[in-house]
């Protein structure tokens, strides 16, 4: 018998495995950064990598894997209920890159590795800013919104 998935189908497997082998590769960097340099555990992500690529793939529906990523940063790095709200909430923010990819086209962004660094930086930067407002919006004090914009400065290498 022959059965064939649906196109449907096909997106939710492919956001399912990317969504987990971004959890796998959070936990793993935990580890090795937090075997490197003990005190800053929770400087690494591979969220915005992930969800430009998805953004690439699937449009704006790839927003999910900002919000579950930043969830599960959370709670990879043990954080409270606050933490939780501000990085799946403020990641959120990453969906505005999606404007990019429809004004630039996909094949130019593909086309162009300065396009597609800039795409990258584009998706970090506005999960910063999200997270920052976020906590801004929960009362965080300006130094704490500054924290979260300058803790994940080590991942705009991803």
């Amino acid at each position: 018998m022959k059965y064939q998935i649906s196109f449907r189908q096909y997106r939710w497997i492919d956001l399912g495995f990317l969504l987990a082998m971004m959890m796998g590769s959070q936990v793993l960097l935990r580890e090795a950064w937090g075997a490197v340099l003990p005190g800053m555990v929770d400087t690494l992500s591979p969220v915005a990598a992930v969800t430009a690529m998805g953004m690439m793939r699937w449009g704006g529906i790839a927003a999910i894997y900002a919000v579950l990523g930043g969830l599960f940063f959370a709670a990879v790095i043990g954080a409270g209920a606050e933490t939780f709200v501000i990085y799946g909430v403020g990641n959120l923010a990453a969906a505005g890159a999606v404007l990019l990819i429809r004004g630039l086209g996909k094949g130019r962004i593909q086309g162009s590795w300065l396009w597609t660094m800039v795409l990258g930086l584009c998706v970090q930067g506005l999960m910063l800013l999200g997270r920052a407002i976020t906590a801004a919006c929960l009362g965080g004090s300006m130094a704490e919104c500054l924290g979260l914009i300058t803790a994940d400065a080590p991942s705009l290498v991803f």
